[in-house]
């Protein structure tokens, strides 16, 4: 990933919190989102990157505006903006992007179809050796389970709770060798707090020229898996 490059942090961190959950935990899932929208694009933004935000809901785009106006060079040093991530990364040129970074964004309400699109689009976007790099909430979320069953590892958490993808490392890797990229490193880690406990797996994926991206491509000596479930 190349100093001064484009990363772009796309997609949707999560739902606000139902209505009538008890307020302890309502607020707690309010500070977890905000700190999620403005932490990510300060991040890449503090480390060179220029930093090409997107959030299809507005609080969350508004949320990464303040936060990369406190570090802006100047005008246009950074770009926020309210949009479905898969349009947005279908109208980047083909090859623009060092990096597409997204947090707890897979996981909502797609379908297996769903995912291989964004992935392409993700990978159409991307110049060669570019990286995918995600989390989601995996299938060893406490939540996990509950709730109404809407197909392969995705629940309606509560009548009035958002839809969650869960994923498993299989999953993930399945996507990423039918989507045109190599797995590189998967990293699970507790995260929440203790009011709002959830269990994310980091993914890192990197895009490979369509002759590499055989599920028999597997960098020697880059671990797939580094926490056991």
């Amino acid at each position: 990933m190349a100093r001064a490059g484009d990363a772009d942090a796309g997609g949707s961190a999560g739902s606000r919190p139902p209505a009538g959950q008890r307020p302890a935990r309502a607020r707690a899932q309010r500070a977890f989102w905000d700190g999620v929208y403005q932490r990510d694009p300060d991040y890449f933004a503090r480390r060179g990157f220029f930093v090409h935000a997107i959030d299809v809901a507005p609080h969350a785009a508004r949320a990464a505006e303040r936060a990369l106006a406190r570090l802006r060079g100047g005008p246009g040093a950074h770009a926020v903006e309210t949009d479905d991530a898969r349009a947005a990364l279908e109208r980047r040129p083909a090859g623009s992007l060092d990096a597409v970074y997204s947090c707890l964004f897979l996981n909502l309400d797609f379908d297996r179809r769903e995912h291989v699109a964004l992935y392409r689009a993700v990978r159409r976007a991307l110049r060669p050796r570019g990286l995918h790099l995600y989390s989601v909430r995996s299938v060893d979320d406490p939540w996990y389970g509950r709730g109404r069953r809407l197909g392969p590892d995705r629940y309606r958490l509560g009548p009035d709770g958002p839809t969650v993808h869960f994923f498993s490392r299989e999953y993930a890797r399945s996507l990423a060798l039918n989507s045109g990229f190599r797995p590189e490193a998967v990293e699970g880690r507790a995260e929440g707090g203790r009011e709002f406990p959830i269990r994310v797996m980091y993914v890192a994926d990197r895009a490979v020229p369509p002759a590499s991206a055989a599920p028999s491509a597997r960098p020697a000596g880059l671990p797939l898996d580094r926490t056991p479930r």
